[in-house]
């Protein structure tokens, strides 16, 4: 084999692997979101220095929320799927309860 036709067949490998892995997003994403209770999928307490005291977590599907664990008020929420891009229609101060 020449490395011209290495080259083809390792793009070809290339390809097949990506699809893959996109058809096996597209079979898992509508399994987890039927599951999806409304619970965080991950929480964290952090003590920033110099800062409150706050929650972060992430939540179906794929939102990450900061919450003032002293005041309950929800500090951040981004848009699903990209932690640090503020949701277009974050209220804040608004409580989640």
């Amino acid at each position: 084999m020449n490395t011209e036709q290495h080259d083809v067949q390792a793009i070809e490998q290339r390809a097949a692997a990506i699809d893959a892995a996109a058809n096996t997003l597209r079979r898992c994403a509508p399994l987890i979101a039927a599951r999806a209770t409304g619970a965080p999928m991950f929480e964290r307490k952090l003590k920033p220095e110099g800062s409150r005291p706050l929650l972060c977590r992430v939540v179906w599907p794929g939102i990450v929320q900061v919450i003032d664990l002293e005041d309950g008020k929800l500090l951040a929420s981004s848009t699903p799927g990209n932690p640090r891009e503020l949701a277009p229609d974050f209220v804040p101060g608004r409580t989640l309860k």
